[in-house]
């Protein structure tokens, strides 16, 4: 997922990232000779001088010579079909700064990002001899003055390799050249990205169709175990490439996880932000949707693009047969047991299943009062004039506390474990508004830009752009109240801790305004009858306790151990967290497991790739996924 997305003047954060520790070593699987050692990771932005910057903006015909000019450097490289030189890269990528090389699928069939000439050398040395990609073509070029010292030229391109037709996009930034006085444009970011198979090209016309056979299916391409945004987007990009998706869930209605949350929950991003692949919401949807909206749209978008759906099904194994290259999956629905075969199986059960991660407190049996985790809240009515604590400060636990306190509780204390990192929602709807809103451009556009940079640096990015004054003042009142503030890293936040932030929707100023009390950096010690006790000696009185404490990340790899068995398990790698190229770990790409695979994540995120795993099942079936270069 992207960490800045870069169209016309303006930047745009979106949830990615990854902390400043990284290093990016040699990948011993490429069997490269005879090239430079890695380049240590370097996480800066450029700072460009000032005599080297235009004195007026560019204009889209100067931006397109700029690009074009490059282009034909780094076309004359490929056309040539030999593995790239060091000294050949340098005249296409930056030296003022350490350059960086993303590939989506194009070249290496994986989710890679390398860092350095050397490491870039590394990287595209074995694979330029065999996807020989040709013609890069421009097809728009856009002046990107982001900040006073990091302006550059958005160079975006198609290429084809003889398997694929691919896009491509290079941040260009003006440079020193070979004579004073004389300016070289070079690649500070490069991003290469396959978009269709060729002979096997994405068609949305095909949802329109519905599949022969429908659930009752005995053989099917791909079954898909879940049916949220993540089985559902997979199924329809499979679906538009021709392939046969069984989705099996054990709910009764399409949407129905959704109405687990609590009855106050609604998105905190837009709307159009938060898009599905090839339907859009029903105009009727408030701008941050509900879970009625979510929950109906859901079902909506199964029926409407004629997914194949199996409810109130359970699938509790999977035998994979080795000599025919595909699972054997008994599924049962009521009292009846029928097996369906399919080449490939893909989870997308969700990252925690909703199990709860539920601290172990000492005494919860004496207390009088209600305790619960943040799964079995419902509402505040319930709790009027009562005395309430929410434990944890994510966005769960602020939806909570707010809604408590609004529901006139008589009291509400959060209790702040760890510090917790807040955004001004405002902040984020503006950015992400550039490309995502009611007249932006085709989504697979906007993701793809929104792809362009590498998640390391969307933490230095994303200072470039400080709070406003007026959240400046909450985030002060914040601190006066106790309540701790951790860096904005998004990336991180999301993709390592996996949860832990707040897009802050009100309830920050409800603190600030002592509305809403907060303990802060205190361990809790015990439950007492009628209250919760600290390790410092102070207790807060209670009626209600609501554990807003996460759910267990590790549920999705036991459960596919689980459902597989521990022979055809074997290999399966971590899933979720950062590899140390920047890219999220097991899902939408290799595991370690034959023909088995994870979908996972927010709404963008699993939109974006929903495709990039389609292509991959579509390629292994046709037995064009060869040579894959992975870390």
């Amino acid at each position: 997922m992207a960490s800045i997305l870069v169209s016309g003047h303006t930047t745009t954060t979106v949830p990615n990232g990854v902390t400043a520790t990284l290093v990016n070593g040699k990948d011993d699987h490429l069997h490269t000779d005879g090239v430079d050692a890695p380049v240590p990771l370097t996480l800066e932005l450029p700072n460009i001088f000032a005599t080297l910057l235009p004195s007026t903006p560019l204009s889209e015909e100067e931006s397109s010579k700029i690009a074009q000019e490059w282009l034909d450097k780094l076309s004359a490289i490929l056309q040539t079909g030999a593995a790239p030189s060091t000294d050949e890269l340098s005249s296409v990528l930056a030296h003022s700064i350490v350059p960086w090389w993303k590939d989506h699928l194009s070249l290496t069939w994986a989710l890679r990002c390398a860092h350095g000439i050397p490491n870039i050398t590394n990287l595209l040395a074995p694979v330029i001899p065999l996807r020989k990609p040709v013609a890069p073509a421009l097809t728009k070029a856009i002046y990107i003055p982001m900040t006073g010292t990091l302006q550059f030229v958005q160079a975006q391109f198609d290429f084809e390799t003889p398997l694929a037709k691919c896009k491509g996009v290079a941040c260009l930034i003006p440079e020193q050249g070979v004579e004073e006085g004389d300016v070289a444009w070079r690649a500070w970011v490069v991003m290469t990205q396959m978009a269709d198979l060729k002979g096997h090209e994405a068609d949305a016309q095909r949802l329109k169709v519905p599949d022969e056979g429908g659930e009752e299916q005995e053989e099917v391409d791909v079954l898909i175990i879940g049916a949220g945004q993540s089985g559902l987007q997979l199924a329809a990009a499979l679906r538009t490439l021709s392939f046969r998706a069984l989705i099996v869930d054990r709910v009764t209605h399409v949407g129905d996880h959704w109405k687990r949350v609590y009855e106050s929950f609604k998105l905190h991003l837009s709307k159009y932000y938060c898009q599905l692949a090839y339907l859009p919401w029903p105009e009727s949807t408030p701008f941050f949707p509900k879970i009625s909206d979510i929950a109906n749209f859901l079902d909506q978008y199964a029926h409407e693009l004629h997914l194949n759906v199996l409810l109130e099904s359970e699938v509790k194994k999977a035998e994979f047969d080795k000599k025919k290259g595909s699972w054997n999956v008994p599924i049962r629905t009521g009292g009846t047991e029928r097996t369906v075969r399919a080449e490939h199986l893909v989870f997308a059960t969700g990252l925690s299943g909703y199990t709860p991660a539920m601290p172990n407190v000492p005494g919860k049996e004496i207390f009088k009062g209600e305790v619960m985790h943040s799964l079995d809240y419902r509402a505040g009515e319930k709790y009027k004039d009562k005395h309430a604590i929410v434990v944890g400060t994510a966005c769960s636990g602020h939806d909570i506390a707010a809604d408590l306190y609004r529901s006139g509780a008589a009291s509400v204390t959060m209790i702040q474990r760890k510090a917790t990192m807040v955004f001004a929602e405002k902040a984020f709807r503006a950015a992400t508004g550039v490309m995502y809103n009611e007249n932006g451009p085709p989504l697979e556009y906007a993701d793809r830009l929104s792809e362009v940079m590498p998640n390391q640096l969307t933490k230095l990015l994303m200072a470039q752009y400080p709070p406003t004054e007026e959240y400046v003042v909450i985030e002060a009142g914040l601190e006066k109240r106790g309540f701790r503030l951790l860096e904005r890293d998004l990336g991180h936040i999301i993709f390592e801790r996996q949860g832990g932030h707040y897009l802050d929707v009100g309830c920050s100023q409800l603190i600030v305004d002592g509305k809403i009390g907060v303990k802060s950096g205190v361990p809790i010690k015990n439950f007492t009858e009628s209250a919760l006790a600290f390790e410092d000696g102070t207790e807060l009185p209670a009626d209600v306790i609501v554990f807003a404490t996460g759910h267990n990340t590790l549920t999705m790899k036991e459960g596919i151990h689980k459902v597989v068995g521990a022979e055809s398990a074997k290999g399966l790698k971590d899933i979720w967290g950062l590899d140390k190229e920047g890219h999220v770990k097991g899902v939408y790409r290799d595991n370690g497991v034959q023909n088995l695979w994870a979908a996972a994540g927010p709404f963008s995120f699993t939109r974006y790739n929903s495709k990039l795993l389609a292509m991959q099942i579509v390629a292994s079936h046709f037995g064009l996924l060869q040579d894959r270069f992975d870390v």
